[in-house]
């Protein structure tokens, strides 16, 4: 899993060789914490095959999942084509959660699932 918490950060993985959807929205987010500064309480989690949720949970320092969906309303969710993209806003001054989940077959089936969820209970 990884933790992004600064601009710097998101640019840092970027560097990396990673999937080219994830570094467009990891930019975004760049460009976003920059924006805001370092008086932003933000975390960007990114969730890749075979990391669950306790790990996430701990990190938070509060539950994620529950009962096969985010324990807390979910602000904005997005589906791309290989990424869930799930924002929870904390406050206007940048503060706020970010899970980035990569759309794979070994990625624990209770993101998938909570996404799904999310995603239904946002559809108009």
């Amino acid at each position: 899993m990884r933790i992004i918490a600064t601009a710097e950060d998101a640019l840092a993985i970027c560097d990396q060789p990673i999937d080219q959807e994830l570094a467009h929205l990891l930019r975004r987010y760049s460009a976003i914490l920059d924006e805001f500064g370092e008086g932003a309480d933000a975390k960007i989690l990114v969730i890749q095959e075979g990391e669950g949720s306790a790990l996430a949970e701990q990190i938070c320092g509060r539950p994620i999942l529950a009962d096969g969906r985010f324990a807390f309303p979910v602000e904005l969710i997005t589906r791309h084509d290989h990424w869930f993209e799930v924002v929870w806003i904390i406050a206007d001054d940048g503060s706020g959660l970010v899970l980035l989940i990569e759309i794979a077959a070994d990625t624990e089936q209770a993101w998938i699932t909570a996404c799904h969820r999310a995603l239904a209970e946002m559809a108009p």
